[in-house]
């Protein structure tokens, strides 16, 4: 959680300014809001927890490896700062996530992903995707995330008129297996 966003709460909570003015102190000591503290909010904006994660980032360890570990997603990491990657992918490996975590170096442009495959695309800044791209690979129902901790702006990709929704294994509580598709 935001820094910001803890002062706020504590205010409403009726915290005194003196214990209010103890706790920044503490999290200016701690050094506040980690770099890891942005996978935390990726999962609880998102409510991914599993599925494909593209996330297109400068290629960061901590909060890389905290995804992984809070989550069951295969993710798939787009670094754009492709110095970071080695690094990355070292750490991974010896944490034993290499597999279910990719790194690739990207350059911008298309993502490198088949259409509507992907459950969460999180585009952190300085990196760009047009909204466009990101949703034409996320998959009816699948969330973008863009933006830095604290200020991600979050979208569902609409679910098609046209495209039954599939709630059980044989398509609905029935056990028919046809869909009701237009």
């Amino acid at each position: 959680m935001p820094v910001a966003t803890r002062i706020v709460a504590a205010r409403k909570a009726g915290i005194s300014t003196a214990l209010l003015a103890a706790f920044v102190a503490t999290l200016c000591l701690k050094g506040g809001p980690t770099r890891a503290d942005m996978a935390e909010e990726i999962i609880a904006t998102s409510g991914v927890r599993a599925g494909l994660v593209v996330w297109v980032q400068r290629g960061d360890v901590e909060p890389t490896l905290t995804l992984a570990r809070k989550t069951q997603a295969l993710i798939h990491v787009l670094a754009i700062d492709a110095e970071r990657v080695p690094a990355l992918r070292q750490r991974l490996a010896k944490e034993g996530l290499a597999g279910r975590v990719t790194v690739e170096a990207w350059k911008g442009g298309l993502l490198p992903l088949v259409d509507e495959s992907v459950n969460l695309v999180v585009v952190e800044p300085p990196a760009s995707v047009s909204d466009a791209e990101a949703r034409r690979v996320l998959r009816p129902g699948g969330v973008l995330l863009v933006g830095s901790e604290g200020q991600q702006r979050k979208t569902v990709k609409p679910w098609p008129a046209d495209i039954d929704q599939w709630t059980h294994f044989l398509h609905d509580p029935s056990g028919n297996a046809v869909a009701s598709d237009r």
